[in-house]
């Protein structure tokens, strides 16, 4: 169970929802927070913890069932998330990704922020290797270095 603070709604196939509280994240589940003022804690069942800042849409988390093989994913749509990874199994690591990149974590804490046309990424514990999406082409990030992706630019 999570932390909610302003407006915050679970995203899923029957539409919206308003939230006071998080459960655990579903498969397909989507996460949504609204306004200056709004922020949402959740911890997935690996004991990886998210925090949502303002105006930030996670718009699919998958591979979250115990059953599912190979990566676990979570979209980002826009706005900024908070991550303190628990170690993750290299058989199914965790991946973010947003329109134009994808992040994937083994155990770390790190920023990632996703605006129309650009992802950053910023490491403050562990390693995070990040991938332009349009390209493939890869930077591994360490502690207190930070990256960013935009379209026709140098990673």
């Amino acid at each position: 169970m999570g932390c909610v603070n302003g407006d915050a709604y679970t995203l899923g196939p029957a539409g919206k929802t308003r939230i006071s509280t998080v459960a655990d994240l579903v498969e397909g589940q989507g996460l949504e927070t609204v306004g200056s003022r709004s922020m949402a804690d959740v911890t997935l069942g690996d004991g990886t913890s998210l925090t949502l800042s303002q105006d930030t849409r996670i718009a699919r988390v998958s591979g979250e069932q115990p059953a599912a093989s190979g990566a676990r994913t979570i979209v980002l749509e826009q706005g900024s998330l908070q991550v303190v990874a628990a170690r993750q199994n290299p058989a199914r690591p965790l991946e973010f990704i947003t329109e134009n990149a994808k992040a994937t974590v083994l155990g770390t804490r790190f920023k990632l922020t996703s605006i129309p046309g650009a992802t950053q990424l910023e490491v403050s514990e562990g390693v995070v290797r990040f991938v332009r999406l349009q390209d493939r082409v890869f930077v591994d990030v360490k502690p207190g270095e930070f990256a960013i992706v935009k379209r026709c630019a140098e990673l």
